[in-house]
């Protein structure tokens, strides 16, 4: 008698205050809630570990109920990990995670073009970065200190392209804007329209009294929501 009651208790309480939980055709309620680090550290899960979520049904309400099914819950959808009945056996445990990845604001990854180096007159360009290693926008960043020496120096850098990594680049008509002795911060977006699939970066490095820049260059792989 006290087993079905808890049971009654406990239906009550999920359908009142839960969220409504959905297997194929036949829905029941149920509490959701993220999975705790120590909860998240304990399982072996593929991928989002960090969005593992709890969710916790009257036992036996979710007919086929299995690892790797799809469920809804809260209207999202999850695929389940694992269950297991909990406590005195009325309630069962469902360790699931998303489908999907949270969409984030923003997200950005990126890589290095030119290394943090001192450049003088007739420097090196860049290695050939492909650009279809790049899911979203190609942002260029290029960062100068105050010249280290020279009289009147400028720092000047370009962007050339080509179709392959070891054809012959030409201009493709993007450059920073100009650093003068005061060092600074560029940004330049391109448009991947207008550039071919292979980009370097060429450092110009102009005045008089053996001019020199300490200055380092990236890409940055920015992509927005829809």
């Amino acid at each position: 008698m006290t087993i079905s009651l808890r049971r009654a208790d406990l239906l009550h309480l999920l359908t009142d205050s839960g969220v409504r939980v959905t297997l194929g055709a036949v829905s029941t309620y149920g509490s959701i809630r993220l999975a705790s680090e120590e909860e998240v550290s304990a399982e072996n899960t593929p991928s989002l570990n960090a969005q593992l979520s709890i969710i916790k049904i009257v036992t036996g309400t979710l007919p086929g109920l299995s690892g790797g099914v799809v469920l809804t819950a809260a209207g999202a959808s999850y695929r389940v990990h694992r269950h297991s009945m909990v406590g005195d056996g009325e309630s069962t445990d469902i360790v699931a995670y998303p489908t999907t990845a949270p969409t984030a604001d923003f997200w950005t990854e990126g890589a290095i073009l030119l290394p943090w180096a001192s450049r003088i007159a007739g420097a090196a360009p860049s290695p050939a970065f492909d650009l279809d290693t790049i899911l979203g926008a190609p942002i260029l960043v290029l960062e100068a200190e105050v010249a280290a020496q020279g009289t009147d120096p400028r720092l000047n850098v370009k962007v050339q392209d080509c179709t392959t990594a070891g054809g012959t680049f030409v201009d493709c008509g993007y450059a920073f804007d100009e650093i003068a002795d005061e060092g600074g911060l560029r940004v330049l977006a391109l448009d991947r329209a207008e550039v071919e699939r292979y980009i370097r970066l060429v450092p110009v490095v102009t005045g008089d009294d053996d001019p020199e820049f300490w200055c380092g260059a990236g890409v940055l792989d920015v992509a927005v929501p829809r």
